[in-house]
Order: C-alpha cells, then structure tokens, then sequence
C-alpha cells in the first residue's frame, strides 16, 4: 500500500470513529457507514399512508423497503425466526394471528472469516386474519395472514435498529439529529438503490464508494459524472 492510500485510509478511520462517537456514546459493531446508512431519511417514495384510529393517518414503510435496507447494510447477513406464534380467537373464531419474531444480525469475523452473530432484537408482530365476504367461517388465505404478522415484527425489530427512524419515532429521530454535529448530513439518497462513485479510472472506484444525492448531483456538474470526493480530487489533478 502506497503512503498516500496509508494516510487516506487513516483519515477516513479517524472521519468514522469521530462519526460513531456523535452517533452514540458506547461501542458498537456497526461501522460508521453502516449506521449512518441505517439512521438515513427514509426517501418518500417508500413512505404510505394508511387509515388510524380516531381518524387520524398512520405512515408506515414496506416490508421489501426494511429488507433492501437489511440486504445493503449488512450484505444479506441476517436471518428471522419465529420463536413463538398463536391466534386470538373471539366467539369460536381467529379474528388475529400473532408471532414472536427474532431478528438476527451477523457479521464475517475479519480475523477468522467465520459468520458470527452481533445483534438480535425480538418483536412481536400481527395481522388480522380475513375472512370471505359470501361464507364468514372460511379465511381467504390464512396462509398469506400468517406472512403478513411474520413481515410486521420483522419491520418492528429492523426499527429497533433504526430503520425508518424518522417515520417510526419522529421524536426519537430528531433527538438523534440534535446530538449530530450541525455539518453533518445523514446520506440521502432519494431512491431504491444506493448511489456509487464511478471512479476516475477505467476500472472505476478502487473504494467503491458509496456517495450522497449532492456529492452525486456537484461532480456531475463539475466532472460529468459521479464521483466520491477522493475520486474528485484526482479528477481535479487531471484537469
């Protein structure tokens, strides 16, 4: 490894220690990327609205949109498992279903390369079970109902996390924001997927980095294309 490659990776270990510790104030396995990602704005086109009670309106994210954010934070290494189930029966019949859901998050040890669990976070979850309109003792799909109470307390221990803070507990989110040093800005991207640096040499970005909606919207006004900040200032050197 060349000195300048050294002393960026230094810097950029610095940047993220500087980062967790204004995230939070113990140790935590995440990286600094991984829970900024996680503790991001949830871009609006993933955010519905549905009825509430007292005729207010209730938002809330997709189960897909919890999974993306699970896949690309933590590479696909987590797994569910339902610990408990049962049914709450009203005159002789399942009106709701409900179940114990356990969320694991796992990691690949850098030193062993062995799979290792880092954190789990329970919930319960549940679904009404519906019933045909012309025969009232037959479900329509009871099966579907079950999926649907596992995919509820799978959204309720990914906003353990802080998945979705902002739409899950706006007050909670706000706090975090205040204890954030006022430059910093969560990642926004915007969309489904996350934006990536297209590099400055053929191959690309030797970093893969992953950049914000405007790092992404000022190179490609100044370069033409999107470009991390390391990568922007070798296009610079170039000009």
């Amino acid at each position: 490894m060349t000195q300048k490659k050294q002393t960026t990776s230094i810097v950029k270990a610095k940047e993220g220690k500087q980062t967790k510790n204004k995230l939070m104030l113990g140790q935590s396995p995440l990286t600094a990327k991984q829970t900024l990602f996680v503790l991001q704005k949830t871009p609006k086109s993933h955010i519905y609205k549905r009825p509430g009670r007292g005729k207010g309106e209730f938002e809330y994210v997709t189960g897909t949109y919890m999974k993306k954010v699970l896949n690309y934070t933590f590479g696909w290494l987590w797994d569910t498992e339902v610990i408990n189930s049962g049914e709450v029966i009203v005159n002789d019949k399942v009106v709701q279903i409900w179940v114990d859901v356990k969320l694991t998050i796992n990691r690949i040890n850098p030193k062993t390369k062995e799979i290792e669990r880092i954190i789990t976070k329970t919930q319960t979850g549940r679904a009404d079970v519906k019933y045909l309109r012309n025969d009232p003792k037959t479900p329509v799909d009871y099966g579907n109902d079950r999926k649907a109470a596992i995919t509820d307390g799978l959204k309720k221990c990914a906003s353990e996390l802080g998945v979705a803070s902002d739409v899950y507990g706006r007050h909670e989110f706000k706090e975090i924001q205040q204890n954030v040093d006022k430059d910093f800005t969560p990642p926004e991207n915007g969309g489904d997927e996350p934006i990536y640096c297209h590099g400055v040499h053929k191959k690309g970005c030797e970093e893969g980095a992953v950049i914000t909606e405007q790092e992404k919207k000022y190179s490609e006004k100044m370069f033409g294309k999107p470009l991390c900040r390391d990568c922007q200032k070798i296009a610079k050197t170039k000009k």
